[in-house]
């Protein structure tokens, strides 16, 4: 009701689309409501942006969902969302994803892995394999690391991006090991 009530307004639209109806907010109402989050303290609004960053996933707006997920400083949920649709992402918009996490502190991208491995596969889609080595190494060491996950599907990823970053980051004994580690999970 009340977006309806918004849409004769003219403060958006009602959008069909694979999902079902979306609404659209009007770019100027969005460009005043995303000003506004900015300036309230990144906390407070750590919620919304979650909360956007998965409904931006599943509408398959990937780089909202991966950026809105980043700025909630939610690394898992970023990780998450980042595996789910790298594909994508290094595929439709590198150069957006590579600015997005070179913008995050090193330290984060090595507490996280997975957001490293997702930066070094753009890297590696923009041509600049030097650069992604670095990240594959840097995922490489700190998945060395970590224990395994007590959960079948985040040990299975854990490993695949292990074997995928000891792979290009040219360890072939530790690739083969962890490769067989893989297949037995």
């Amino acid at each position: 009701e009340h977006l309806d009530r918004a849409e004769l307004y003219g403060l958006g639209m009602w959008e069909a689309g694979a999902d079902g109806l979306a609404f659209l907010y009007a770019p100027l109402l969005r460009e005043a409501l995303v000003r506004r989050l900015d300036q309230r303290s990144s906390e407070s609004v750590a919620p919304i942006r979650r909360t956007v960053a998965l409904w931006a996933s599943e509408h398959g707006r990937h780089l909202e969902a991966l950026a809105n997920a980043m700025r909630a400083k939610d690394y898992v949920l970023a990780s998450r969302l980042g595996r789910k649709s790298w594909f994508i992402l290094s595929r439709s918009s590198p150069e957006d994803v590579e600015a997005l996490l070179r913008r995050e502190n090193p330290v984060v991208l090595a507490r996280h892995p997975l957001l490293g491995m997702l930066l070094a596969l753009v890297l590696l889609r923009l041509g600049q394999r030097l650069r992604a080595f670095a990240y594959f190494q840097g995922a490489a060491l700190s998945l060395r690391r970590r224990g395994l996950d007590d959960d079948p599907v985040e040990r299975f990823w854990m490993l695949s991006a292990k074997t995928l970053a000891e792979r290009f980051a040219g360890q072939f004994l530790r690739f083969g090991a962890t490769a067989d580690l893989v297949v037995a999970a």
